[in-house]
C-alpha cells in the first residue's frame, strides 16, 4: 500500500521528490483472483476482526519467509503483532483501495527509484516486480533481498539498510 501512495504522490508532484524507494511494489491493477481474494478478506475482517477471521495468522505466515520464522521469531511476532494492532475497518479499507487501484503510469517517474523485493515475496514476486516496475523505469536499480518475503524491514533490516545507503550514496 505504501508503494502505491508514494508512486501516486511522486506522479502528482515530481518536483518535490529527489529519490524514491519502493519496497514490495504490487502490480496495478491487481489481477482478478487477487481482487476477489482481497474482497473476501475485507469482508471477513469487517465481520470477525483480524484475529477471528484468521487474517493476522494467514498474512503473518504467508508474508514471512521460513528463515524468518525459524531464526527470527521476534520479527515474526512483530509482524503478527502489527497486524493484530491494526484497526479492522482500516485494514478492510486498505484492501478495498488496493482492489480499486488502476494502472499507474510509473514510466513517467524521472527521479532515481530503488525497487526492492524479497526473493521469496509472494505479494510482489521478483518476476512481477522486474517486469511491471523495474523494467518500466529508466533509473531504477533492483535489489532482491535474500531469505525475505513481503515484510522486508521486519525480516531483513540489515539488507534494507544496506540497499538504501548504497542507493543514496
Amino acid at each position: 500500500m505504501g508503494c502505491l501512495i508514494a508512486i501516486t504522490y511522486a506522479l502528482r508532484d515530481p518536483s518535490r521528490i529527489k529519490n524514491l524507494i519502493l519496497m514490495g511494489p504490487v502490480s496495478t491493477p491487481l489481477p482478478p483472483p487477487a481482487r476477489q481474494a482481497l474482497t473476501a478478506r475485507a469482508q471477513a475482517v469487517r465481520t470477525k476482526g483480524l484475529l477471528g477471521s484468521g487474517t493476522a495468522d494467514t498474512v503473518s505466515d504467508a508474508g514471512t519467509s521460513s528463515a524468518t520464522k525459524m531464526f527470527q521469531p521476534v520479527a515474526y511476532t512483530a509482524v503478527r503483532s502489527s497486524l493484530l494492532n491494526t484497526n479492522p475497518e482500516g485494514y478492510a479499507k486498505a484492501c478495498t483501495a488496493l482492489i480499486g487501484c488502476e494502472a499507474l503510469a510509473i514510466e513517467k517517474l524521472k527521479m532515481p527509484v530503488l525497487v526492492m523485493t524479497g526473493d521469496e515475496d509472494k505479494t510482489a514476486p521478483v518476476q512481477a516486480v522486474t517486469a511491471n516496475v523495474h523494467e518500466r523505469l529508466a533509473d531504477s536499480p533492483l535489489e532482491v533481498l535474500r531469505c525475505t518475503r513481503h515484510w522486508h524491514v521486519y525480516e531483513n533490516p540489515e539488507g534494507v539498510s544496506r540497499a538504501i545507503r548504497s542507493f543514496l550514496a
